[in-house]
């Protein structure tokens, strides 16, 4: 009796492992999701400063662990079309790096540049149907939309944008070469990302002369 119960156990097992092997064979990756993290989001100037406090806060450390003197000369360029964020964060960047004691000059070409850009990743999250979010109590708080994305509940209820992010990177070179740099994503509240715009009214534009 207690062989035909080992049999039996060893063939049920076997089983097990045989229908789990079959499970995950799969012709290409699974998708998964990330484990949830936060993610600052940007919704007033105020915030604007605070990003350039954390920008120049992680510049002077890393130019410090490189062992560059804090006095050495610095020159924070504007990016090119220059969107309304672009003008106000070079001001709070300049000002910030000068109260740190920083040798921040109004000219090019300098021994370390400080350059950011700022681009804006738009999301398609295309909505279909409906479903509700209940409170801890059980009622109703909300009833939105569903998007392909199952991310887009906890982050709407969150008050996170549905579509919208910038990337921020600040770069510090010298002759070329990478001395310091960093990345950070932020939301952006879809009614003020055309502040992240770049201005390209007088982009430069090739023409073609044709003598007659």
């Amino acid at each position: 009796m207690a062989l035909t119960k080992t049999i039996g156990a060893a063939a049920l097992a076997s089983a097990v492992l045989a229908l789990t092997g079959c499970a995950v064979e799969a012709p290409v990756p699974y998708g998964a999701n990330y484990a949830q993290p936060t993610q600052m989001k940007v919704r007033a100037a105020g915030h604007w400063d605070l990003m350039a406090s954390e920008v120049v806060a992680d510049t002077l450390a890393t130019l410090q662990r490189n062992g560059l003197n804090a006095k050495t000369p610095l020159y924070v360029a504007l990016p090119p079309n220059a969107s309304a964020f672009d003008s106000v964060f070079h001001d709070l960047v300049v000002t910030k790096l000068v109260q740190q004691g920083a040798s921040v000059y109004t000219t090019p070409g300098q021994q370390l540049e400080v350059s950011y850009d700022a681009k804006v990743v738009h999301h398609n999250l295309q909505q279909a149907g409906n479903w509700a979010y209940e409170g801890d109590n059980g009622q109703v708080v909300a009833s939105v939309g569903p998007t392909i994305g199952s991310d887009y509940q906890a982050a709407t209820i969150a008050g996170a944008p549905a579509y919208s992010e910038v990337l921020l990177t600040t770069t510090v070179q010298r002759q070329g070469q990478y001395v310091a740099r960093k990345s950070n994503v932020y939301y952006v509240d879809n009614a003020t990302v055309g502040q992240f715009a770049k201005n390209e009214a007088y982009r430069a534009v090739n023409m073609k002369v044709v003598n007659k």
